[in-house]
């Protein structure tokens, strides 16, 4: 499933346009606008179908308020951090450190960093001392690995 790729206005046909907004529960600017349609990618994004590609929502919808493509390499991220959410006004383009950044500030981030994550395979100490060792220019990624028993990527 592809869910970002390039979309313009124009591949954006009135018969389309007419798909994507009856799939919509549209309310005042405020509040979010639901996508209401049966097909949902990943996190519950809403998804249509555009050129034999399918398209995440809210990219769409942004398209649509704007009247230009999505720079390349750019997000649409929500205000409202609810991913169904199409309503132009609660939608941004930003790059994946902005959105990091957004998560982090509303405390949507992982709190289980580092070694108290359950799917650490090392402690702070160990990535110190690979960096370390590493650092001297005398030991391969693979060596490192086998030393540390993990893989050398």
């Amino acid at each position: 499933m592809t869910l970002s790729v390039a979309v313009t206005p124009e591949s954006l046909t009135p018969v389309l346009r007419q798909r994507f907004w009856a799939k919509v529960n549209r309310g005042d600017s405020q509040t979010c606008w639901p996508w209401i349609g049966k097909q949902r990618g990943p996190g519950s994004y809403g998804i249509l179908w555009v050129n034999g590609h399918c398209i995440v929502a809210h990219r769409i919808s942004w398209i649509l308020a704007h009247g230009v493509a999505i720079p390349p390499h750019r997000l649409v991220c929500h205000h409202c951090d609810y991913p169904p959410c199409v309503n132009p006004s609660h939608l941004y383009i930003g790059t994946d450190a902005d959105n990091g950044a957004d998560k982090a500030r509303k405390g949507r981030a992982s709190r289980l960093a580092e070694e108290r994550n359950p799917a650490a395979k090392l402690t702070v100490r160990d990535v110190r001392a690979i960096r370390a060792l590493y650092g001297t220019g005398h030991i391969s990624h693979a060596r490192l690995g086998q030393l540390f028993e993990v893989s050398e990527s």
